[in-house]
């Protein structure tokens, strides 16, 4: 019981730290129009720093993937926490938008492990059977951060102005520190995993995983960056409302994990994730209904049904791409996790910055009928590549693999 207790409590911590990273990104997205007005600057800077944060991401997680296989989790966490506090400084004190640009990247870089760390740490300590619901656990905790975060940044973006944003970056970041500074058995012992050659055909598929991943948070990211931006210059809202709408997408993502988690393990992770990939397509219907309508109801309606799909889309596909790479990968799971993650962040970085590039000649209706037109097209074939995958459904052993062992 006790190192049950110890593997989950350690899972939840995990949890809350990566939560980080969804603060940050969810607050700041609420803010883009007060940078945009108080620096005088383009749509297009304004959502390249969205996209340099994503970039950012990848990076960080390409690199430390290949790290934690080879040196063990241990030394990653405090370090990571760190360089997110640095970043939230230099934001907060930026003189113009490429200090902010550099500041929101020295974010996301230094938060971006933590991710890797916890789904690793999941698929050591608990048995494979309830991997994938361990991992939608795991989500569901960390999505208080996409959760809390738009109403973080629109109400401090209302009252208080859009910089004191990095300060609650900076608050929560030295609280969630404090943890792992002060209880010490809360870190593992170091691991060093061997490193093992993975033969053409799981190489393959790890790519075909991670172009599905690309696609989907290309079209994910521009989507949620879209919606604040229809809520406050299309329907001509205040922040408040673009926080409430925003925060749907938090809600559902939060609620579903474990509906995505538990698809996996039954019907398996590759149907699982082209069910996420259609509702995601039903969403980008519903957010061009509300570009073509003129009355405010009818838009927001639209908007939170959008924003329901695309959390609902998230909580789907998140879990089933985490649990395939565990399947396929159980001793390189790091270092593919970080490849993953590389290739779904550069969509999720290209998302933003294509969107702001397209609508201002083009506007929102024919910007999403672009992208609508694009994630279509390249669904088909990543799928096909993609194939079918093994998935076993096995009875729930809740238990750590150190207390089977």
């Amino acid at each position: 019981m006790s190192s049950n207790r110890n593997a989950n409590l350690l899972m939840v911590l995990l949890s809350l730290t990566s939560a980080l990273a969804g603060i940050a990104s969810t607050s700041y997205q609420q803010v883009l129009l007060d940078i945009k007005n108080d620096f005088s600057v383009s749509w297009w800077l304004v959502t390249f720093s969205v996209s340099s944060a994503h970039l950012a991401t990848a990076i960080g997680r390409l690199f430390m993937g290949w790290i934690i296989d080879r040196w063990g989790e241990r030394r990653i966490i405090v370090p990571s926490v760190l360089f997110f506090v640095l970043g939230a400084l230099v934001a907060f004190y930026t003189p113009n938008i490429y200090w902010l640009i550099a500041g929101v990247f020295i974010q996301s870089l230094g938060i971006a492990p933590i991710t890797i760390v916890t789904t690793t740490l999941i698929s050591s300590l608990f048995s494979k059977d309830v991997i994938g619901r361990k991992i939608a656990t795991s989500q569901t905790i960390s999505w208080i951060g996409p959760l809390a975060g738009p109403l973080i940044g629109a109400y401090l973006a209302y009252y208080a102005g859009w910089r004191t944003v990095f300060i609650a970056h900076i608050l929560l970041g030295i609280l969630l520190l404090l943890p792992w500074l002060i209880r010490k058995t809360f870190l593992i012992p170091a691991t060093v995993r061997p490193h093992a050659q993975t033969n053409k055909v799981k190489n393959n598929k790890l790519i075909w995983i991670s172009l599905v991943g690309g696609l989907q948070f290309f079209v994910l990211f521009a989507s949620h960056t879209l919606v604040p931006i229809l809520v406050r210059d299309h329907l001509g809202l205040d922040a408040r409302y673009a926080g409430w709408v925003s925060l749907s997408l938090g809600i559902v993502s939060m609620m579903t994990f474990s509906l995505g988690g538990k698809l996996s393990d039954r019907i398996g992770p590759t149907y699982t994730t082209c069910l996420g990939i259609f509702v995601l397509h039903s969403a980008q219907v519903l957010l061009l209904l509300t570009t073509i309508t003129s009355e405010t109801v009818t838009g927001i309606t639209a908007l939170l049904a959008g924003s329901f799909l695309l959390g609902l889309s998230s909580g789907l596909s998140l879990p089933a791409h985490l649990k395939l790479i565990v399947d396929f990968f159980p001793d390189n799971k790091a270092s593919a996790l970080g490849f993953y993650k590389l290739v779904q962040y550069i969509g999720g970085a290209a998302g933003p910055a294509c969107m702001g590039l397209a609508i201002v000649p083009w506007g929102p209706f024919w910007t999403l009928i672009g992208f609508l037109s694009v994630s279509i097209t390249l669904t088909i074939p990543s799928l096909r590549g993609l194939g079918t995958t093994p998935s076993s459904v096995r009875p729930s052993k809740d238990k750590p693999i150190s207390e089977k062992n």
